[in-house]
């Protein structure tokens, strides 16, 4: 699944910030449970300004916020 996020909710430090968000936060919480109920790992990727990110929960419900590469070559 891939959310795409509105460039305003985010400043410029970043996407961390987002995250001071508790409100907006709910959208990954069943992500976490499910992973804490199922034991297996899920994840998620989501777009904020154009630049692509994982949302990455492990099998204990641990989440992890990981950029994804920029895809390069020649245009």
């Amino acid at each position: 699944m891939t959310i795409d996020f509105k460039d305003d909710i985010v400043d410029e430090d970043g996407i961390l910030s987002y995250y001071s968000y508790g409100e907006k936060m709910k959208k990954f919480y069943p992500l976490m449970k499910e992973a804490k109920e199922t034991g297996q790992p899920q994840q998620m990727e989501f777009r904020v300004k154009g630049r692509t990110y994982e949302f990455v929960v492990d099998k204990d419900g641990t989440a992890s916020l990981r950029k994804k590469p920029i895809k390069s070559g020649w245009f």
